[in-house]
């Protein structure tokens, strides 16, 4: 939605507009409420489930309202996506700046008034001109505190969690983003520091490039050596995007390392979607085929996870909750559609030091939207 949702500014904080994108979802939960039991929905069995940018709205409707959902969800399922912190909705004040002066508003002196006026083409050809404005900020309304501050005061909906994501989640945003012109170390390191952690001393940056060598067989796609290497820092990049966007901050130690509650007790429970094939890859948004195909082993663990509230099946894998005592994870393994369960030691290091890196240095407003 962009700008249409997530403008940010402190025009629109001041006028209590920040993540519009945010309350138009809250007023679609209230819309079920009303009329489901007209379509044979029950009202008290709603489960909200969200994919990448879906998720991560999955993840602050968590913590909407000091995470009281209100009696409008009573589960969630958070799919390549989660709760990452973010800075004041003020901090994009350059990118409310930039965007009234494109629509022709910069010289009015009520600019969100003139933009209300502005035809549908023109503010969409502004919209368009840019990828920075399209992430959640603190508004004061919606999101009223850096997410994992409201985590961290147990500000968190007290409702049973999946989580999961897929091996290769930093492909396609390494591609369609700036980081895929990143061709060379010193531009791999350039854009860690400028855009990742600008405050971090440059031992940490160092630290991060051995994590994520430029050694294509190591890199994501994981598993395909020497191949899907776009360019000599691609894979490099890719894994780096993947691990700081998505598994760092999907981690369930991100959450308990600073937490006052105990996640785990929430019901929270941890999934990623992996391939056996050769020269192949589990790349964001492909966990969408994998769950929505009929007969799919994954898909019968969410129809039981949405009816009960538990994933379990009597003739299936258990699948128990997720705590620090016992991270267990689920893993899906294509093309032969098998199931496995294991202790969470999936890319352990990386994901942790960076964990530790976002808590100590929170994301504020990078060129990245978020």
């Amino acid at each position: 939605m962009s700008a249409f949702g997530f403008m940010p500014g402190r025009e629109v904080k001041e006028a209590g507009l920040g993540n519009l994108g945010l309350q138009d979802q809250r007023e679609a939960m209230r819309w079920i409420q009303r009329y489901i039991s007209q379509f044979g929905g029950d009202p008290t069995k709603v489960t909200i489930w969200g994919e990448s940018a879906g998720a991560w709205s999955v993840g602050l409707h968590l913590l909407a309202n000091n995470g009281d959902p209100g009696g409008l969800f009573r589960a969630a399922i958070i799919e390549s996506g989660s709760i990452y912190p973010t800075g004041d909705i003020s901090l994009g004040q350059e990118c409310f700046d930039t965007f009234v002066h494109q629509t022709g508003c910069g010289a009015a002196a009520d600019k969100l008034a003139c933009l209300r006026t502005v035809p549908y083409d023109n503010y969409t050809a502004a919209m368009e001109a840019s990828l920075e404005y399209q992430a959640s900020l603190i508004d004061g309304v919606f999101l009223v505190d850096n997410p994992w501050d409201l985590i961290a005061a147990g500000k968190i909906a007290n409702i049973p969690v999946i989580n999961g994501c897929v091996d290769d989640e930093g492909t396609l945003f390494t591609i369609f983003t700036s980081a895929g012109n990143i061709s060379t170390e010193a531009e791999f390191r350039a854009s860690v520091q400028k855009e990742w952690f600008p405050q971090a001393p440059s031992h940490i940056i160092d630290q991060i490039l051995e994590y994520y060598p430029s050694n294509v067989t190591l890199g994501s796609p994981f598993g395909t050596g020497e191949a899907n290497a776009a360019n000599p820092e691609y894979k490099r990049v890719s894994a780096f995007m993947g691990d700081a966007f998505f598994q760092a901050t999907k981690s369930i130690q991100a959450f308990q390392r600073f937490a006052s509650i105990r996640i785990g007790e929430r019901l929270l429970r941890n999934v990623r979607l992996s391939s056996k094939r050769l020269m192949s890859s589990k790349f964001h948004s492909s966990d969408n085929t994998a769950i929505y195909q009929l007969n799919n082993n994954l898909l019968n663990y969410m129809i039981r996870f949405v009816n009960d509230l538990d994933p379990s099946g009597s003739s299936d894998l258990a699948w128990p909750k997720y705590t620090t005592e016992s991270p267990l994870l689920l893993t899906l393994l294509d093309p032969d559609d098998t199931l496995e369960l294991s202790n969470d030691t999936y890319r352990q290091q990386e994901i942790a030091y960076l964990t530790d890196l976002i808590v100590k240095y929170p994301w504020q407003f990078n060129s990245y939207g978020i």
